[in-house]
Formats: structure tokens, C-alpha cells, sequence
């Protein structure tokens, strides 16, 4: 279906809403991508804080590896 304008201002509209709808799509794929990387140095902060415990017996340590591994 082909819709024609009669004036330059009623096409504006239709590609406004559009670019509208770009933005905001755009702008909730970066707050993902944010939401992803702090998941992700959060995580890294975890393994860290893990490796440096000395304190865990080895049955301990493999099943928080385990865990660790599945949430990979």
C-alpha cells in the first residue's frame, strides 16, 4: 500500500515518529549493553575475590567453581 501526502508537512510526521522510534530503540540496546557490562565486571570482581580467598577447603572451591562455570 502506497500513501501519498498532499503537502510536504503531513509526510514529515510519519518519518519523525520513525526516527523517534530509532532513537529510543537505539537508547534501550545501550542501556543493555551497560546492564551487560556491569554484570560482567561485576562478575570478574567475584573471580578475583574467590581466587584470593585462601580460607575454602577444596570441596568448597569446586563446587563455587562449578557455580562459577554454569553461570558462564
Amino acid at each position: 500500500m502506497i500513501v501519498r501526502f498532499s503537502s510536504p508537512e503531513e509526510s514529515f510526521f510519519p518519518q519523525k515518529q520513525c526516527d523517534e522510534d530509532d532513537a529510543a530503540h537505539q537508547e534501550a540496546i545501550m542501556d543493555v549493553i551497560t546492564l551487560f557490562e556491569q554484570a560482567m565486571a561485576t562478575k570478574e570482581d567475584m573471580r578475583k575475590r574467590y581466587a584470593e580467598c585462601k580460607d575454602i577447603s577444596p570441596e568448597r572451591r569446586v563446587v563455587l567453581q562449578k557455580n562459577l562455570d554454569d553461570e558462564a
